[in-house]
């Protein structure tokens, strides 16, 4: 179980590593659901009883809530350039 949630941190956070140093810009969504899984996996291991599922379940919900808020956050900066 320690060495799932070790791979869990590794691919979050090579995940996050790859959006900083990306030379195009990087949407806000991607952005979003990247540190979401990250922080999802580390919350849902932290408040669980050392159980991997609660750190893939935070996982995941921290992805669909970090990219549905980038997303939001896209769509304004795109209204904002075009003048809305």
């Amino acid at each position: 179980m320690k060495v799932l949630t070790g791979i869990i941190t590794i691919v979050s956070l090579l995940t996050l590593i790859s959006c900083s140093t990306y030379n195009e810009p990087v949407s806000n969504a991607a952005s979003g659901a990247a540190v979401g899984a990250a922080t999802g996996a580390i919350l849902g291991k932290a408040t669980g009883n050392n159980s991997d599922k609660r750190a893939l379940a935070g996982a995941a919900i921290g992805t669909a809530a970090g990219y549905i808020y980038g997303s939001e956050i896209d769509k304004q900066n795109e209204r904002r350039n075009r003048g809305y």
